[in-house]
């Protein structure tokens, strides 16, 4: 076959694709064999269909421009005031204590730097249930977000279980409704001030289905105050559907979680303020060695997507385009610390990174991609259509999502997708779009005026603003 070199310079990282004008394949399109479960052929995507698949990436990102500013020209003087509530050891654990602990935030550093790797500045352990301390920890420690006087606070953030956990320990830490005693240490939360007060939560937010009275099927003010997780949809889990992540109707049943929100998860790569938006240059300048890279399990979560991502990366003609990377026995201590290093040199290294669904449709790994200037592709609508106030006005041009069915069954061919038919001007798209937004994506070490703390606290005041009458004063949606 006939093949074109292309070099393309993006963010201070050489990406060097070798684009084949004519390919040989062994199968209809790119593979001796599919994963068939079914017994019968597996009808795989024509030519067209990868056509016109581009076609309509093309007209959805079209609006999207890389060069239109779709931020305010947020300043730090005018960051939203925050009061924060100093709650008992119990529900605050230690929090205002460490307002200065970055560490406790962000996680530890890398105390032995890895040749070869220089984001090894801004890397940290950050581990998945963090952004509550993170959002407590940036406000504490800025001069132009925090609100000493609750007078002059815009919002008042409540720091409940600010180190986060899993679903089971969330269960544990809400035995009992533990509404009144939270609210007996909130001494500013009256009618008029409700829906100015925020929660954070470090998991989806159906992780917190037994915390009543606060959080689900809220009493008293606790009603119109703000809540922000990484999910503001409930659902639940329906193998064999086209789907497989069906979106709860009868959210009633479910209990009520009003006024919900979604933030990103935090990724293990931080900026600085002062760094330059450039900030992938930290990156040695070399070509990028994987197209893909996928980081997880098969067992867990969507599996029919996990295992055909799996499928089609050992597939023997795709190895030099994929790399997959099994790591999830990898758990505890220094092993875990080293697995989501390992990662983030895996994305860094990667054009694209497959981020399927685990036990929720969202994860980490997607914050991960972005950071690392890895262009994240999707199988969920569900996992698409959250985080609207981070990428709601740039993911279309900055993310891949792939029809799910299709793929569960073979249809569509990875390599092919994003190699042999994706146009060189798209990709290009995808890059620099995500390259110039990446920083509204992930939480900066310090004050920043244009990171996903700025647009989550931008967000929660203009929220909050909305339920105000012209007194100041909340009033019932």
């Amino acid at each position: 076959a006939r093949g074109l070199s292309i070099l393309i310079i993006f963010c201070g990282t050489l990406l060097l694709i070798e684009k084949k004008t004519t390919v040989v394949h062994t199968g209809s399109y790119g593979f001796s064999c599919f994963k068939n479960t079914s017994g019968s052929a597996v009808q795989q995507w024509s030519e067209s269909d990868y056509v016109e698949f581009w076609q309509h990436f093309r007209l959805e990102a079209s609006d999207v421009s890389s060069d239109k500013k779709r931020l305010p020209p947020y300043l730090l003087p005018n960051c939203p005031k925050v009061f924060v509530y100093k709650l008992s050891e119990d529900l605050g654990q230690g929090g205002n204590s460490h307002r200065n602990n970055s560490e406790r935030a962000f996680g530890s550093g890398v105390s032995n730097k890895i040749k070869g790797n220089e984001f090894n500045s801004v890397w940290r352990n950050t581990g998945q249930y963090s952004l509550a301390r993170i959002i407590e920890y940036r406000i504490l420690s800025s001069k132009h977000c925090l609100a000493t006087d609750p007078g002059e606070a815009d919002l008042f953030f409540i720091p409940v279980f600010p180190d986060g956990q899993g679903t089971g320990a969330w269960s544990q830490k809400c035995v009992g409704n533990l509404s009144g005693y939270l609210e007996t240490q909130l001494t500013y939360l009256n009618a008029d001030t409700a829906c100015r007060h925020f929660f954070v939560a470090g998991k989806g937010s159906h992780a917190l289905r037994d915390c009543w009275g606060w959080w689900r099927n809220p009493t008293g003010n606790f009603a119109a105050a703000l809540r922000v997780a990484y999910s503001s949809t409930q659902f639940h889990i329906e193998p064999g559907t086209p789907s497989f992540y069906q979106i709860e109707e009868n959210q009633t049943a479910c209990g009520v979680i009003p006024n919900l929100f979604s933030a990103p998860y935090p990724s293990s790569l931080h900026l600085a303020r002062g760094e330059s938006v450039t900030w992938l240059n930290v990156f040695e300048a070399k070509a990028r060695r994987h197209l893909m890279f996928f980081a997880g399990g098969v067992t867990t979560g969507d599996t029919e997507v996990r295992q055909e991502i799996q499928h089609q990366c050992n597939n023997t003609k795709n190895r030099p385009y994929c790399k997959f990377a099994n790591w999830t026995r990898r758990r505890g201590g220094n092993k875990k610390m080293l697995w989501r290093m390992e990662m983030s040199i895996g994305k860094t290294n990667s054009i694209f990174c497959l981020e399927p669904g685990g036990d929720s449709p969202w994860r980490k790994g997607i914050s991960d991609a972005v950071a690392a200037g890895c262009v994240p592709v999707l199988f969920s609508n569900m996992t698409d259509n959250e985080y609207q106030w981070f990428w709601g006005e740039w993911k279309r041009a900055a993310r891949v999502l792939v029809p799910r069915e299709d793929f569960a069954q073979g249809k569509i061919d990875l390599v092919k997708l994003l190699y042999e038919t994706l146009p060189d001007d798209l990709l290009q798209m995808l890059q620099t779009t995500l390259f110039k937004n990446a920083r509204q994506f992930q939480y900066s070490f310090d004050e920043d005026e244009g990171d996903g703390v700025r647009l989550l606290l931008e967000g929660l005041k203009q929220e909050s603003f909305d339920r105000q009458d012209s007194h100041g004063r909340c009033i019932v949606k």
